[in-house]
């Protein structure tokens, strides 16, 4: 089993409360932002419609990131908890909806780059002399992707330790009944 650590502030200096709701707005953000761009970029054939089912989802993942931040702002232990367990799956399909997007563009360039490659050298066929057609390919810049998308896993991880770190605050708060707890808190 993982010990999973728990964060006493986000970010070194804010309130956990203020941090969560901070990476509830933030996902919010990103994932209505990414799923628009993604389905309304025009793709043809079959990989259009693969992108525009990822567009929906992106945007089923921002509408889940409003129930967070309701969950957040009125303090709902339960649903701070479940929306924990909605960020991680948002991290898992980050990961799998990169992957697979750097996977598919490959091949698409490839596939293309291969098509240029054959148009010209069809068209140097009665030609005396003949250039090289296979210049400047170096194929999808992976290491380029790799080092943001890496970056992008470990801020998410640490948003996921910050809420989850949140929403132990929450149930711990819950389970003690002091009426005085809360308000020596915000005291």
């Amino acid at each position: 089993m993982v010990n999973i650590p728990r964060v006493p502030l986000f970010c070194f200096f804010a309130p956990l409360r203020i941090g969560a709701f901070i990476v509830a707005l933030w996902m919010f953000a990103w994932n209505a932002f990414t799923g628009f761009s993604v389905m309304f970029t025009s793709y043809g054939g079959s990989i259009g419609f693969l992108w525009k089912g990822m567009g929906v989802a992106y945007i089923a993942v921002a509408a889940a990131s409003i129930f967070g931040a309701h969950a957040i702002y009125h303090e709902i232990p339960a649903r701070v908890a479940l929306f924990v367990k909605i960020f991680v799956a948002n991290i898992i399909f980050y990961f799998v909806a990169s992957v697979s997007f750097v996977v598919a563009v490959s091949l698409i360039v490839s596939s293309e780059h291969n098509k240029a490659v054959k148009a010209c050298e069809a068209a140097q066929v009665n030609l005396d002399s003949k250039i090289n057609c296979n210049i400047g390919y170096v194929g999808y810049p992976i290491f380029g992707w790799l080092v943001p998308f890496m970056i992008g896993i470990l801020f998410q991880v640490y948003f996921a330790i910050c809420i989850r770190s949140y929403s132990l605050e929450l149930q711990e708060r819950e389970n003690d009944k002091s009426p005085n707890y809360k308000n020596e808190m915000t005291a």
